[in-house]
């Protein structure tokens, strides 16, 4: 192939985008034609013809400047759920390798250390970060299943202060079966179950309220 010829046809939802090369030389593919991709999926490698063009990553030996924001965590602002994830993600890049220098890595990995436990301790961790699922899933729920966990959700909520309330995990589950259990045909049974998998997810976290 030469410079700027295409090489890969993608089709997204009927939509056709077209992949050209941006140097000349020969190409291998790695997936066939009809293959299915994910993100990030490797479709062919192109073999310059002049290998002297490949441009090689060097390595930054200069410093990073310390930058001084706004706070990463405001309570103000931000939800349990919110703070919960954004502490998580601050521990997940600690433990990856991605952190800043000390004196200053310490004090941001003992305020995320605290919040998250702060966030786990909370009884409307679970609650809002159901409602956070449905607010992305809603439309493509059943309505009557939609509305039986907003129902539990909402006598969860207005109780969620008293010691002996208990996130209602396994009502809300058995409402989802229950519903499944209407569906004949196996296909809608797991189109369904489909639909409604990032809240099995945190119902079997919080299994035991």
């Amino acid at each position: 192939v030469f410079a700027g010829d295409s090489y890969c046809e993608i089709e997204v939802m009927k939509n056709v985008m077209t992949l050209t090369v941006s140097e000349s030389g020969c190409v291998h593919y790695v997936k066939y034609p009809g293959a299915i991709l994910d993100a990030g999926t490797v479709i062919a490698r192109l073999d310059l013809d002049d290998p002297s063009k490949i441009k090689e990553a060097k390595p930054y030996d200069g410093s990073f400047p310390f930058c001084q924001g706004t706070p990463v965590f405001d309570s103000s602002r931000t939800t349990v759920s919110q703070t919960f994830r954004v502490a998580g993600k601050v521990l997940e890049d600690v433990l990856a390798g991605y952190c800043i220098p000390e004196p200053y890595a310490s004090a941001k990995v003992t305020e995320a250390i605290e919040k998250l436990t702060n966030c786990v301790q909370d009884p409307v961790l679970p609650l809002q970060e159901i409602q956070d699922v449905l607010s992305t899933i809603s439309g493509r729920v059943p309505e009557k299943v939609e509305r039986q966990i907003q129902s539990l959700l909402s006598q969860y909520s207005d109780n969620v202060t008293s010691m002996l309330c208990q996130f209602p995990s396994k009502k809300i589950t058995n409402a989802i079966d229950g519903y499944s259990a209407t569906l004949n045909r196996p296909s809608e049974r797991d189109a369904f179950y489909m639909s409604v998998e990032e809240i099995l997810q945190l119902l079997q976290r919080y299994r035991e309220g």
